[in-house]
Formats: structure tokens, C-alpha cells, sequence
């Protein structure tokens, strides 16, 4: 979900309680048999007040525990059935906790060791596997960690980068979907 935010002083918002009630904005109109969106600039009003009922069904908060080697700071975020993995920044290290706040580990370190990582492109929890997949920048290795943060799996790649991101787009489309 993407959610933008501003603020205006002259207005005061429309209130909404579905999505029902929304002023349509734009229209799809067919010209010349192709489709086109036409926008109505006068419909649109500075702000909607939108339930956060309209967006979600469920929202758990959860507050992570509060010592010094479980600081977070701006994150990326995975969420699995029992665990949070947070990555913050390349300076400090992934961090994973259980659902219900508690610090767990971190994962690996930032460091030049063979265990260690820096500018991690993207990363993947995956519960069901006892695993974290981190992929670096350089798209040259795939590192594999257990739920302890102990590097299982360093594998060298030396396939071209299009095709390695798009077995990484499909490996994460897969760990998304249920377990049968």
C-alpha cells in the first residue's frame, strides 16, 4: 500500500467512509478505438479522509525491544508467521526479532569477512527453511544465513545480472506464495 500525505491550510478534508463515496476523478473513454484516461481537474478536491478500516483488515502493532544491539533506525522490512527481519543501513547489520518484539540477532556483520556484507540489494526471509537470503550490489554471490545469523551458504555466481534478477524476482514471488 502506498500512502501519500500533505497538508494545506485552506481546506478542510472530505470525510469518506467507502470507497463508494470517492468523486471519480478520471474516466476511460475509447477514441478512435484506442483507449484513453481522461482527468477532470475540477473534481479533484486538496484532501480525502479515508478510514484506515478502508485500507486494512488487520493491523498488529508490535514494539521491538528497546537495548543497544537491537537499534533500528530507517528499515527495510520482511515479515514471516513468527519473525521481522529489519535492514537499516548499510553500517549496521540486519536485525531479526520475533513477532512479538523480542531482539533475536544479527544477522552476519557489516564487515570485508566471509561472513560479513555491505550494500545488500535486496533480501529475503524464509521461515520455512531456517534461512535469510541477502543478494550484494555486486550480484556476484548469494549469502545464505540460518535464523541464528550464522552464514550457512556462500555461493559464487557467474551468471549474466538480467538473468540472475529475474531468478531472484521469481525466487521471491516464490516464497510469497502459501505452503501446501
Amino acid at each position: 500500500i502506498l500512502l501519500l500525505a500533505a497538508c494545506h491550510p485552506s481546506s478542510s478534508p472530505i470525510a469518506v467512509s467507502s470507497w463508494e463515496e470517492l468523486p471519480v476523478v478520471a474516466e476511460r473513454v475509447e477514441t478512435n478505438g484506442h483507449p484513453l484516461i481522461v482527468c477532470h481537474p475540477e473534481k479533484l478536491t486538496d484532501s480525502i479522509r479515508i478510514p484506515l478500516s478502508q485500507l486494512v483488515e488487520d493491523l498488529e502493532i508490535i514494539r521491538l525491544e528497546n537495548k543497544d544491539e537491537a537499534y533500528v533506525r530507517n528499515t527495510s522490512i520482511r515479515i514471516s508467521e513468527n519473525y521481522i527481519l529489519l535492514h537499516s543501513s548499510r553500517n549496521m547489520p540486519f536485525k531479526l526479532f520475533d513477532r512479538k518484539g523480542k531482539f533475536v540477532c544479527n544477522i552476519g556483520s557489516v564487515s570485508r569477512q566471509p561472513d560479513g556484507y555491505s550494500q545488500i540489494y535486496d533480501f529475503q526471509l524464509d521461515e520455512a527453511h531456517n534461512r535469510i537470503y541477502l543478494m550484494p550490489w555486486n550480484a556476484t554471490e548469494l549469502k545464505v544465513y540460518d535464523l541464528q545469523g550464522k552464514l550457512c551458504i556462500l555461493r559464487k555466481i557467474r551468471i549474466p545480472i538480467l538473468i540472475l534478477m529475474t531468478i531472484w524476482i521469481m525466487m521471491r514471488v516464490l516464497l510469497l506464495l502459501p505452503t501446501m
